[in-house]
């Protein structure tokens, strides 16, 4: 539903979309291979489920090894601290919690990012998550 939100809000914007499980989809790869060689993004949306965190992150770092985007994670209970340590400290994270109703685009999400985001990507990450209703930023996780 994020996916769908995100397409129809921010045509201009190139996401892609990366599933192993996925089959026959067009729009979503089931092979980071598949990416152009040169392809860096700016930003990657973790939404993987927690106990996939370390893996999904070993399979990023060693597809962007010196990534300098812009970890935006949905991994539920997964705090910033756990993506540093995945990540490198000095990544720029976003932790995403957007709620339920969000599937509907009548959600509200809740946004903390690292000292290290900027204020861009603060700004893209909102664009994202407004597709689906409500954002709020919050100090403390």
């Amino acid at each position: 539903a994020l996916l769908k939100a995100w397409r129809e809000s921010l045509p201009q914007w190139d996401i892609r979309v990366y599933d192993h499980a996925a089959k026959n989809d067009s729009k979503i790869l089931n092979s980071l291979d598949k990416l152009p060689a040169r392809y860096r993004p700016n930003y990657i949306v973790l939404a993987v489920k927690p106990q996939q965190i370390k893996e999904a992150g070993a399979l990023l770092k060693e597809k962007f090894p010196k990534y300098d985007g812009c970890i935006i994670s949905i991994a539920a209970g997964t705090s910033i601290s756990i993506l540093a340590d995945i990540f490198g400290n000095k990544t720029s994270i976003i932790r995403t919690m957007p709620n339920v109703a969000s599937v509907v685009g009548s959600g509200t999400t809740v946004m903390k990012a690292n000292n290290h985001a900027t204020e861009k990507q603060k700004l893209d990450a909102e664009l994202l998550f407004t597709a689906a209703g409500f954002v709020h930023w919050i100090e403390v996780e």
